[in-house]
């Protein structure tokens, strides 16, 4: 079962390409921001996937539709996929580690899928007008 962490407050065609950041001690992230219709005023998201141990990109049009489907506007913990247990096979193989990790996806409109093998997760949400609003 895929369980949802968080879903992105805006219509996804209103925000901006989301761009991605790797970030020392390997988080990464990802930000993107839209302009609220009514006010003006720009709040910008950033989704962190902290203790990262792999990433993978794929283009939409190489996706499957139902994984789209599901991760659409939404991180979703996809569970132990195939690529999953590679990874942390892997790691036990060739390191001997075993850490407790997930496998989460985001899918954006029109863009790419974006997966993380990572520790664990934290979104943000901030607008123009906020103190911590230079956080991405």
């Amino acid at each position: 079962m895929q369980d949802e962490l968080f879903a992105l407050p805006s219509p996804l065609s209103a925000l901006s390409s989301p761009e991605i950041q790797d970030l020392p001690c390997r988080p990464s992230k990802i930000v993107c921001n839209y302009e609220s219709p009514e006010t003006g005023e720009i709040t910008w998201i950033s989704l962190t996937f902290s203790n990262r141990y792999a990433v993978k990109i794929t283009n939409g049009f190489a996706c499957d539709l139902e994984a789209l489907r599901q991760m659409y506007g939404k991180v979703i913990d996809r569970g132990e996929t195939k690529w999953f247990k590679e990874i942390k096979s892997n790691m036990v193989n060739n390191a001997g580690m075993s850490v407790e990790l997930k496998h989460l996806g985001v899918y954006f409109d029109d863009d790419s899928l974006y997966e993380f093998i990572c520790g664990s997760f934290h979104a943000s949400i901030g607008t123009s007008s906020d103190d911590s609003a230079s956080e991405p």
